[in-house]
């Protein structure tokens, strides 16, 4: 993005407007590019700074080991629970996949993530109340 100058991923269906600039576009290395897009989970780019554990419960559990939610995610089962592990970096995503297992699954960690998952649902319930 040349306004922000730093790298930037945008929605072809929300461009409204476009005009073509004189100077060239940048040649950025692979390397960059490759840990901007894809080192954190989803589609909201960005160096990957927070760790998602996650704890499925049967029977979900034995769908989610068989998922890549991430290249760089890990799993491990204990007892009937599958722990996921995977970096992120802006939640939004996160929250949305995290909410359609609802009681199937747990955040253990981080608390910040637990507190967004937490209040997302409250607002949920509060429009089911009546």
């Amino acid at each position: 993005c040349h306004l922000k100058k730093s790298l930037r991923t945008f929605s072809l269906d929300n461009i409204q407007t476009i005009q073509t600039q004189k100077e060239s576009a940048k040649d950025i290395a692979e390397s960059k590019l490759e840990e901007h897009f894809e080192s954190a989970f989803g589609i909201f780019s960005g160096k990957a700074d927070k760790t998602a554990i996650l704890k499925f419960s049967y029977p979900h559990a034995k769908y989610i080991e068989k998922e890549q939610w991430h290249p760089e995610q890990k799993g491990e089962w204990h007892g009937d629970h599958y722990i996921l592990t995977l970096p992120y970096n802006n939640p939004t995503e996160l929250i949305m996949d995290i909410l359609k297992y609802g009681a199937a699954v747990e955040v253990i960690e981080p608390e910040k993530l637990k507190q967004a998952v937490t209040k997302e649902i409250n607002k949920m319930s509060n429009i089911y109340k009546n």
